[in-house]
This record gives structure tokens, sequence and C-alpha cells, in this order.
């Protein structure tokens, strides 16, 4: 989300995630290109997935 005031522009982050996906991109597509082996890890890993796009589209449609 970006804020405008006083013609300065201000980066407000809502989570880790978009601070890792801003200040370190490399690291964070390794990070996400690393898959579980077991079977409950992979469900936890989707299910996570799942509820970081939901929360996304909620901050944009909030923003």
């Amino acid at each position: 989300m970006v804020t405008k005031s006083k013609n300065k522009e201000k980066k407000v982050f809502c989570s880790l995630t978009e601070i890792k996906k801003e200040y370190l991109p490399k690291s964070f597509e390794k990070q996400k290109s690393v898959e579980p082996k077991d079977a409950r890890e992979l469900g936890i890993s989707w299910a996570k997935e799942a509820l970081n796009k939901i929360k996304n589209e909620l901050n944009e449609l909030e923003g």
C-alpha cells in the first residue's frame, strides 16, 4: 500500500511477506520454491498460501 502525504510517498507494509518481496526478492523466491515432502506439511503449506492470497486480495480491496 502506498500513501501520499505532503508530496511524499510512503510505503506501508501489512505483513512480513510484503517486506521480503520488496527488499529480498531472491531470498523470497527461493523460500517459496522449497516444497515440503511430507503430505501433512504439503497440506499446511497449501493452506497458508491460500490464506495469504485471500489476505492480499482483501488488502487490495480495502486500499
